[in-house]
Formats: C-alpha cells, structure tokens, sequence
C-alpha cells in the first residue's frame, strides 16, 4: 500500500506501537504487512492499493495492514472506492473486524467498528460480510449493523447523507488541466453522493465545451466548484439529492 495523503497525526508501527511515541506516517511512504497504523483525533489518510483501489481512514482509527489489499480494522472507520480496480477477487479489498470480514465486490462503502458493533453502508455496488453462520449481501444505498451478539439490523441510507461528508474530505481531485468542465463536476457530484443535471441543454454543452487550465488539488468538492464554476459563468445549488449547474445570474462576478 502507499500512503499518497495523510492529514493530521497519523503514526506507523509494528503490531502495538502505532502510537504518539512512535514515527509518524508521511506522504508517500509505502505501508508493508505488518503495519498497525493508528489516526489521532484530528489525523485523517488515504492509502491506494497495487490494484488502484482508494482507501480512506477516518480520525481516531487503528487498523493493521496484513496484504496489500486486506486490512485488519479494531476500531473507527474506513471507507474503499475500489474505482475501475475493484472487481471483486484477488483485486478486492478485504476489511476483517471481529464481528466478521467484509468482502469488496466493486463498490464503494464505508466500514465502521466499535466495541459493541460493526456497521457496513454501501454507496454504490455491494458488499458480502463473511460470518460464522454464512455471508450477508449489501447492496447499494443499505446500511447493515451487527451487534456483539450476532444480531443485525438494516435501513436504507441516504446516498448523499451527511455522514457521507468525511469521506469527501479526503477525496483526491481529479487533474482538470486542459480537461472538459465535465470531468470536474461529476466527480463532485460522485463524491458527494449526488445525481447531476445541468439546468439547460446549453449548460449540458458547456460541460463538454468548456476547458479548465490550473489545479484544484487540495480542495473538497464543494470547494473545487466554487472555485471554478464562477469563472466559467455557471453556479450551483444542491436540491433533494441533486446538483443542479446554471447559468450565473445577469452582474454575478466571474
């Protein structure tokens, strides 16, 4: 695995001394089997896989790589965007907890354990969780919790819930350089968990005919389109799981 963004404080160690006294986890740096990696309470990564699959770890999680594509997860979260790498097998991504292994079959979705409960949300595709008594299949937009007790208990979950918005902090923008607008906004919209429309057919063109020049690296989604789109003479707003693109207001600043 490589470590390609940590934010915050973020440590690196053999099994028990991923911890404050030990060494910090940097860009850049390869993660072999065997590492514990722990996040402080305000450390955030994203670790990528040989196979292109994104992994991100949320604040005030432990988690011990043992392969390249399988991690051990004791507590807090992590969220896989397997993107085109994942398909399942040998190139899917593994999350074992104590209450069972979480099986990536392409998809995106969120693992999340502590004490008392292991809780899978599924944002697109779907997941399989190996128990002792068989395997329990996710799909897209359901949320599964599995208590210590073996007990579980499912609800659909919103595609673009609130919940959803650390996962977005650590998205990797897109290269926009001399790309389309609309390479830009519908990464936005996937990250943020919303369907995309443009407001007018003339809109809908301008996501293919308009060229981007600079960078947005660094920058949330939200931020990236807030940045861009008003130099491109469009504005966007956010209705019932949608993000709408228009033409900005008549005297609205570009």
């Amino acid at each position: 695995l490589e470590a390609v963004l940590v934010r915050g404080p973020v440590w690196a160690g053999t099994r028990g001394a991923a911890s404050p006294d030990g060494p910090a986890l940097r860009p850049g740096e390869r993660v072999a089997p065997g590492t514990e990696i722990a996040s402080g309470p305000d450390g955030e990564l994203v670790l990528r896989t040989p196979a292109g699959a994104e992994i991100r770890v949320a604040t005030g999680s432990r988690l011990a790589v043992a392969a390249s594509g399988t991690l051990a997860l004791e507590s807090g979260a992590i969220y896989v965007d397997s993107g085109d790498a994942g398909r399942g097998g040998d190139d899917g991504v593994r999350i074992d907890t104590r209450f069972g292994g979480v099986r990536d079959v392409g998809t995106r979705f969120e693992v999340r354990v502590t004490a008392e409960m292991l809780r899978v949300r599924v944002r697109d595709g779907r997941v399989a969780i190996d128990r002792g008594g068989g395997a329990l299949d996710v799909g897209a937009g359901r949320e599964i919790v599995v208590d210590a007790d073996g007990r579980t208990a499912e609800r659909d979950v919103p595609l673009d819930d609130p919940e959803w918005v650390w996962v977005a902090r650590l998205a990797t923008a897109p290269e926009i350089d001399g790309r389309p607008l609309d390479v830009l906004v519908r990464w936005a919209a996937r990250e943020r968990g919303l369907e995309l429309r443009a407001a007018d057919a003339e809109t809908e063109a301008a996501f293919r005919e308009i060229r981007l020049s600079g960078s947005v690296a660094g920058l949330t989604p939200e931020q990236s389109l807030d940045a861009v789109l008003p130099t491109c003479g469009l504005t966007r707003d956010v209705r019932d799981g949608v993000l709408v693109v228009a033409p900005a207001p008549p005297g609205a600043a570009r």
